[in-house]
């Protein structure tokens, strides 16, 4: 990189993370509404915090504990404050806000290394932070955005600018981590070993191929080690009730969208592609002829392949024909603004080799995402308020009711009622969230006696 660009570089940068954060701070604890998901994981890294235990109800192995652990390490660093920013899921909120954040400067230095043109660069982190469709789903606290920095940490790791030994060990780690937030991160594990294999470079290909492997699986590994430990890794067999890695990945794997083909109305994911052109029609577009641009072109421009291969092995995973729930695009639109961004560098490129030239040229793509988004595209991120409501039930019940009430709750209050911290000092250990209160049979059964009674409110 050209010493003279280093000031160009910075600007640039400070330039979209400025942006970045007006366009996933402004109102992000007013819109969009309280998922029972986001209360789930800040309710599973207050247990971690207040008791020691992985979630407050028992642990089934539904998801790996690297997320809410990440998000336990915010909390401390509040003090414990879990309401430093208003109610709990408010303060994951701000915690998504600084991931984004980190991803959009991953994205952005990505793209730098591989086209060595920060307008180009721009480009990516503008077109990966801009859409409402990610902005509705990167406010929130889900595991996927967390996922999806540890998955551009090892992606960047392998495009630095002197490779090392080093690097790839650290990019097999950080796709462990990946893995160890979310399952599905397994997505990109051929397309990162690939790159890892395939770069141009004085290391052994064997060598460095086998470390990345070997890295990602050992750590990878300690979450089975976990369960083995636990006895909680086979299935429970004679009578002998107790949770399994096994058959919550069996059950996981089992969630099937009927059978049908992607194609087909009621199929999940033809659903999916309703919703996400109901909250950003240009994003679906625009990434659909990306994604088939970066096919053709990866015929003969090597540097698209990684993208292209990253992001279809995704969108394979997301067309399968299990289920499809409406986050899961998240992990795709890293990808697919990163290719974006190279195609657009790769295509001035090819009408003028100027330096100058080319950055007028990526300045038409900037001019108008900024144009449609500004004067077009849907602004229901800066003007509806879906929450005030969810927060008023948390103050009304916490002011009103006896801390000995039964009360079934949905789990995005769950720590708000539970914690004295919140409101006033009134604590309601009889508060449960409702899945829990139909599924766990230590809550249904011997908490509360199976007894649809046995509930206040």
């Amino acid at each position: 990189m050209k010493k003279a660009k280093t000031p160009v570089i910075i600007v640039l940068l400070i330039l979209l993370l400025a942006v970045s954060a007006g366009l996933h701070g402004f109102r992000m604890f007013e819109y969009p509404y309280y998922e029972s998901d986001e209360g789930t994981y800040m309710s599973q890294a207050w247990s971690l915090i207040e008791t020691g235990d992985l979630t407050p109800y028992t642990y089934w192995y539904d998801h790996p504990p690297l997320g809410w652990i990440a998000i336990a390490a915010w909390i401390k660093l509040l003090g414990d404050d879990f309401f430093r920013f208003g109610t709990s899921v408010d303060t994951g909120r701000v915690f998504m806000l600084l991931v984004h954040l980190a991803s959009v400067s991953l994205v952005y230095y990505t793209v730098l290394r591989v086209t060595k043109n920060p307008i180009a660069s721009f480009l990516g982190g503008l077109l990966f932070t801009v859409s409402p469709l990610g902005i509705y789903f990167q406010r929130r606290v889900l595991l996927d955005n967390v996922m999806i920095l540890w998955i551009l940490s090892s992606t960047a790791v392998l495009f630095a600018e002197r490779i090392r030994l080093r690097h790839y060990l650290w990019s097999g780690l950080f796709f462990a981590f990946a893995v160890l937030t979310k399952v599905t991160a397994v997505m990109f594990g051929p397309s990162l070993l690939l790159l890892a294999i395939l770069q141009k470079n004085d290391i052994p290909k064997v060598f460095r191929g086998t470390l990345w492997l070997a890295v990602s699986m050992f750590a990878t590994s300690s979450y089975i080690l976990y369960a083995m430990m636990r006895g909680e890794f086979l299935p429970a067999r004679d009578g002998d009730e107790h949770v399994s890695l096994i058959e919550s990945t069996l059950f996981q794997m089992s969630r099937d969208g009927g059978g049908v083909p992607f194609w087909d109305p009621s199929s999940h994911f033809y659903m999916a592609v309703l919703d996400w052109m109901n909250k950003d029609t240009m994003t679906i577009l625009v990434g659909a002829g990306i994604l088939v641009l970066s096919l053709v072109f990866s015929i003969w421009s090597r540097r698209i392949r990684f993208f292209a291969l990253a992001s279809f092995l995704y969108l394979f995973f997301l067309i399968r024909g299990g289920i499809v729930i409406n986050f899961y695009i998240l992990p795709l639109l890293p990808f697919v603004a990163m290719a974006g961004a190279i195609l657009c560098h790769d295509i001035a490129s090819f009408f003028s080799k100027r330096e100058g030239i080319r950055a007028m040229l990526l300045a038409f793509p900037i001019a108008a995402v900024v144009a449609y988004y500004a004067l077009l595209g849907p602004m229901k991120h800066f003007e509806r308020d879906e929450t005030s409501q969810q927060r008023a039930a948390i103050e009304w019940v916490k002011t009103h009711l006896p801390e000995e009430s039964a009360i079934i709750v949905d789990s995005y209050a769950l720590v708000d009622v539970r914690d004295p911290r919140s409101v006033n000092e009134k604590t309601f250990p009889n508060a449960d969230w409702y899945y829990k209160v139909n599924r766990d049979p230590e809550i249904r059964d011997v908490k509360f006696r199976g007894d649809w009674r046995s509930f206040d409110y």
